[in-house]
């Protein structure tokens, strides 16, 4: 991520390290470049044009469509990480929150570890009241680096950030897309 409008968000669906099943989003503010290895696609277009007025001050503040520095892939993991607004006033908003003490995450970063219980959803199937959501929130950034989904006994979503480097120095080859001849263009 490189403030304001570059971004690169690469998805494994896999463990392995040698899987192709990944894929990438890179964006520069104006295009997004995208790169699918499991189907070998890829496409280039420019951004989704925003709702015109919608980020008007006339608005009451809950009505205003709220507007990132650089935009991330549309609910991604990255997304709710980067900027978790969306994550606060739609989920940990809904249910009674406990505080339940801090942890070290990312090899170094102080978190604030939060929990609500019963957040209310829009998927049917998740909407018990045996479910939680906890989150780890640096301390000093905000971001979010871990964010755990439970239902009963079991964990239905569980990504946590293993490292993390403020402000580093990043070469424009980060953000080029580079795929072969033979991956098929979609528009």
């Amino acid at each position: 991520l490189r403030h304001p409008g570059w971004a690169r968000v690469v998805r494994r669906r896999d463990d392995s390290g040698l899987s192709t099943d990944y894929d990438v989003w890179i964006a520069d503010g104006r295009v997004v470049k995208t790169y699918d290895a499991r189907s070998q696609t890829a496409s280039v277009r420019p951004f989704t044009p925003r709702v015109r007025g919608a980020t008007s001050t006339d608005l009451p503040s809950f009505s205003r469509v709220w507007v990132p520095r650089t935009r991330l892939p549309n609910d991604s993991l990255a997304d709710t990480f980067i900027h978790p607004r969306g994550l606060v006033r739609n989920v940990l908003g809904t249910g009674p929150l406990t505080q339940l003490g801090s942890v070290t995450l990312a090899g170094h970063r102080e978190a604030l570890v939060v929990r609500v219980d019963h957040p209310r959803t829009s998927h049917l199937l998740t909407d018990r009241p045996d479910r939680w959501l906890e989150i780890a929130v640096d301390r000093m950034t905000g971001l979010v680096l871990r964010l755990r989904e439970q239902v009963g006994a079991r964990t239905t979503r569980h990504a946590e950030v293993t490292q993390l480097e403020l402000g580093p120095a990043l070469d424009d080859d980060v953000f080029a897309l580079h795929i072969s001849s033979d991956v098929r263009m979609l528009y």
